[in-house]
């Protein structure tokens, strides 16, 4: 047998079928002028295991052309094979087979029912048998065949060739050829097919092939092929699981610990997933981490979770990597070292992971175990904001709207914002809120502002809170309202804002939308005041200085005053001003009173130039 003839022939056959069709082909001389020139002797036995397939039933027609010549008593066999496997359902099979059986003298079929099964033909059962297992053992000898020169197309990647080799060999009964060629049809051509993807992940998945049933399971979990379906999926993982799949045993680990396609179950998930973990899935080792660092589902141990953690970073698991970096950034297991818990997130950043890359970028923009390079963070939250990661893209926005790292940019600083809000960023909400209200980036409006700040309020964004507050107490795109102000500044108060605090202290201080209360006021100024707010500082300084809510003392007056002074707060210089002119709470020093006058008058500060004029200084 020339086997290079015969499978240019099938390849031919193959390539006819697929651009033409079925339909087209029966009518084609080309087709039967390609098997009767190229096929010779013994090759028509590989048309006829191709037919009994089912794959080409234009092969019928090569049959008749070159049957009453050639291979009487062959084609007898091959009418016997072919009814046996009830192939022939339409008039032209019919027409077909009596031809092949009117050569060999036998009784033809009946022609007035074209659609009757063909099996109700009278056929000699011993001898189809003995027939099969001879045609059989061929197909396997011609799918061996097949397969070795699919895999060296494959290899060369030349896929259009590998694919028509794996099928001839897949339509033999080739199980492999069938996985290969579904991996052809779904990645490797160019022009991909999944619908045939699908047909051959199935024949080899009927089979139990357990790397088509992973597949064609994945194919189900993305609804590529088919349509989407989380619990086929599932079964299919399962199947291929249960043969010892470790891909396949740490998919059904991750649907039971996600509830895909069945009820959440983290315990069986945890099972599953150390099946997988015991055959060296990085991913598996480092779900088991997780599991021993969280300690839901297994008892809480950090040394079990650093170990699987290691073994999955060991071979390259980028989410490995950024689970060390974790326990190394909160010192769980290991003490905390900055340095190393940013060693292992710019690994994982560099191998693509979102998360990571925006830790990498935050810890560039503080300063936290690395240098303060912008330029830097604004690289790597551009990175993970372009895989739609929200804090990032609102990070990078913040890094456009002060100018850090790149030029400041209002415009890109807004849309980097709204990419991030359109991702539910609760933090961007508010600074969506801050664009609309100084008209910056976007068109100036009130209105916009409340709603954007009210969409962050009602997340729980502090921030978003206070900047509402501050709406309604200057009725800027709402009513004004200092009741409303003053409630929403002690939402935000309690979740440790500091101007809140503050403004808190003012409100009961002024009386504004509360009753006037000194002693309240000065518990938020102080509040305020120890986290460094430098108005806090000179508001709890002049209580101090006139006994407003608490015991006068000019001492401490002088020491808040001295606080937010140093922080170039003007009313703290002109108040300290004033302590060193009368010598209240530090000795009187006059040439200290002119400076810090000075140092209040140079903002603008009325009271401090009119101290100095009264000194007989300028200023």
């Amino acid at each position: 047998m020339d086997k290079e003839l015969l499978n240019r022939a099938s390849k031919e056959i193959k390539k006819i079928i697929d651009a033409e069709g079925t339909d087209i082909v029966l009518q084609s001389g080309r087709f039967y002028g390609i098997v009767t020139d190229m096929l010779a002797g013994e090759e028509y036995r590989a048309v006829c295991r191709l037919v009994q397939k089912g794959a080409f039933s234009g092969a019928y027609g090569a049959i008749v052309s070159v049957s009453a010549n050639h291979w009487k008593s062959e084609a007898g066999r091959a009418v016997q094979i072919l009814i046996n496997r009830e192939l022939m359902s339409d008039e032209f099979a019919i027409d077909t087979v009596n031809i092949l059986l009117a050569a060999l003298g036998e009784t033809l079929l009946p022609t007035a029912q074209p659609s009757a099964p063909i099996n109700n033909a009278p056929i000699n059962e011993p001898v189809i048998d003995v027939i099969e297992e001879e045609i059989n053992e061929e197909d396997a000898e011609l799918a061996e065949e097949f397969f070795a020169d699919g895999e060296r197309s494959y290899n060369a990647k030349d896929y259009e060739a590998a694919v028509g080799a794996y099928v001839c060999a897949a339509d033999l009964g080739h199980v492999a050829a069938a996985y290969k060629a579904a991996d052809c049809y779904c990645y490797k051509l160019k022009n991909k097919d999944y619908s045939k993807a699908i047909v051959y992940y199935q024949k080899a998945a009927d089979k139990h092939y357990a790397d088509a049933e992973l597949d064609l399971g994945c194919c189900y979990d993305r609804g590529t092929g088919v349509t989407k379906d989380l619990v086929k999926a599932l079964e299919l993982f399962k199947r291929a699981a249960d043969q010892g799949h470790r891909v396949a045993q740490y998919n059904v680990g991750l649907y039971y610990s996600n509830g895909y396609g069945v009820a959440k179950d983290p315990v069986k998930g945890f099972e599953w997933y150390s099946k997988a973990a015991e055959q060296g899935h990085a991913g598996a080792m480092n779900a088991v981490g997780l599991a021993y660092k969280e300690g839901d589902t297994v008892l809480q141990n950090y040394a079990t979770a650093w170990d699987y953690f290691q073994k999955s970073a060991n071979l390259g698991n980028m989410y490995a990597y950024y689970n060390i970096g974790e326990m190394y950034a909160n010192g769980l297991g290991v003490a905390k070292d900055p340095v190393a818990a940013f060693d292992y997130y710019l690994k994982a950043a560099q191998k693509g992971h979102a998360t990571s890359q925006l830790r990498v970028g935050y810890r560039y923009e503080m300063g936290l175990g690395t240098a303060k390079i912008y330029e830097k963070a604004e690289e790597w939250y551009r990175k993970s904001a372009l895989q739609n990661n929200a804090t990032a893209q609102n990070n990078l926005g913040v890094l456009y709207y002060y100018g850090r790292g790149v030029a400041q940019d209002y415009y890109k600083a807004a849309e980097w914002f709204q990419k991030a809000a359109n991702n539910k960023s609760t933090d961007s909400y508010n600074w969506l809120g801050v664009c609309y209200q100084h008209g910056r980036g976007v068109a100036q409006s009130y209105g916009q502002a409340a709603e954007w700040y009210q969409m962050g309020a009602n997340a729980g964004d502090a921030y978003a809170i206070s900047n509402l507050g501050f709406l309604y107490y200057n009725g800027n795109g709402v009513p004004q309202n200092y009741t409303k102000a003053t409630e929403l500044f002690q939402k935000a108060a309690n979740k440790g804002h500091t101007v809140s605090a503050y403004q808190l202290g003012f409100m009961y201080y002024y009386g504004k939308g509360v009753v006037q209360n000194y002693g309240l006021a000065v518990e938020y100024f102080r509040k305020a005041a120890e986290k460094g707010y430098a108005s806090a500082q000179n508001y709890l300084g002049f209580c101090y200085y006139k006994g407003y809510g608490i015991q006068q003392n000019n001492s401490l007056a002088v020491q808040w005053y001295q606080k937010a002074a140093d922080q170039g707060e003007q009313y703290a210089q002109n108040h300290l001003g004033v302590c060193y002119e009368l010598g209240a709470g530090v000795y009187k020093d006059i040439s200290k009173a002119v400076e810090w006058y000075r140092k209040s008058a140079a903002q603008g500060n009325s009271d401090a130039q009119t101290n100095l004029k009264r000194l007989g200084y300028n200023y």
